[in-house]
């Protein structure tokens, strides 16, 4: 039992480790008004992989790596810059042939989860890039989840206010950029709609209405809208126009099987 629990314990730890609040920034970055160079973003849980394709002097294909790039208190992320060399791709690997060389430093400073400031210094120079996340292809969130949502009402006044949770059933349909949900849990239906707009891995859902059994309609707006075999989830906000009456909160749960 000693060592069971000893186990147990030290699972927990390190699930505890891994654990973390920021935003997944994982994705392909670029900037719309300057395409053919870009960034690629590997996000584990405080620290990022960036690693910029960008151009030498002569027009010629050049990599940059910042490989331990860390979250800062001011939520940016920041760490040495490099180039490498290596092997020849078309030869027999050889270690010996790996060098790397600190160029400068990286800062990548998101301003919400679909859009940033890269800021990179090469020797003497530093380079400031508004990038954001790049979209190859809309992703369909259309299916039927068993799941939970947490939140907090406020600015509504008595009895409404006040953190939620509950058990939910989470059916959602899209057509084209067209989203529609309903929300059922203990006590309570809501339906949503909006405009699905696709950034990178994530999304948000703009311009819709929420309407839960009180039938008073409220503006819906959704952030960092994932899914994947397994899921949904989403950050979301229940605004009442003209009030100060807010729900705050996110949602996520596991699609059916049959689907």
């Amino acid at each position: 039992m000693r060592i069971l629990a000893g186990a147990l314990l030290g699972l927990l730890a390190n699930f505890a480790f891994a654990n973390t609040l920021t935003t997944d920034y994982t994705d392909l970055w670029w900037n719309p008004n300057e395409s053919g160079w870009g960034a690629n973003i590997a996000h584990q849980t405080d620290t990022m992989v960036v690693t910029l394709f960008v151009y030498g002097a002569h027009g010629d294909p050049t990599w940059m790596i910042a490989p331990d790039t860390e979250r800062q208190p001011d939520g940016s992320f920041k760490g040495a810059l490099y180039t490498t060399t290596g092997t020849f791709y078309r030869n027999p690997y050889h270690a010996s042939a790996l060098t790397s060389t600190a160029i400068g430093t990286l800062t990548f400073t998101p301003s919400s989860f679909g859009q940033a400031t890269l800021v990179y210094t090469v020797g003497g120079d530093k380079f400031t890039k508004p990038v954001q996340r790049q979209t190859w292809r809309n992703e369909d969130y259309s299916g039927y989840y068993f799941g939970a949502r947490e939140g907090y009402w406020d600015g509504c006044g008595a009895p409404l206010d006040g953190k939620v949770n509950s058990v939910t059933q989470f059916a959602v349909t899209q057509n084209g950029t067209a989203f529609s949900a309903r929300d059922q849990g203990q006590g309570y239906t809501c339906n949503y709609t909006g405009t699905v707009n696709q950034q990178g891995r994530l999304a948000s859902i703009t311009g819709g209405f929420g309407i839960c059994d009180d039938g008073v309609s409220r503006e819906f707006i959704a952030s960092e809208v994932y899914a994947s075999r397994e899921g949904l989830t989403m950050r979301y906000v229940l605004h009442q126009t003209g009030t100060t009456c807010n729900f705050t909160g996110y949602i996520g749960g596991i699609r059916r099987l049959d689907q």
